[in-house]
């Protein structure tokens, strides 16, 4: 198990609730992707600590390997489906060798 989390992201981090709690839990830098400005301005105003960028999760602008855990917020069934697997590689191409990646997401009763 991984002692430490120095560099986390959500992407789809919305107002930035979920990624603050996270933060604060594992004490580590946060860091937020939400393509909503509003949502964006709402973070920033409301959570001084965490870094934001408006982008969308199938061009991230990080460096690769850059963070501990990647967290997806409750988004991917908005990409379309043409950008899924782009999605996807952005994920991983941003994750830490050996990092954690947790998803939220709809669990529906159908497949």
């Amino acid at each position: 198990m991984k002692d430490s989390f120095s560099k986390i992201v959500e992407i789809g981090c919305g107002e930035g609730n979920t990624l603050n709690y996270l933060s604060k839990g594992l004490n580590s830098e946060a860091y937020g992707v939400e393509p909503s400005n509003e949502a964006v301005d709402v973070i920033k105003r409301k959570y001084k600590d965490i870094i934001t960028k408006s982008e969308f999760s199938d061009s991230l602008s990080f460096k690769n390997e850059e963070f501990d855990l990647v967290h997806l917020g409750f988004f991917m069934y908005l990409v379309d489906r043409e950008l899924y697997l782009k999605t996807i590689s952005e994920i991983d191409r941003i994750l830490k060798y050996g990092g954690f990646l947790s998803i939220i997401d709809f669990d529906t009763p159908y497949p």
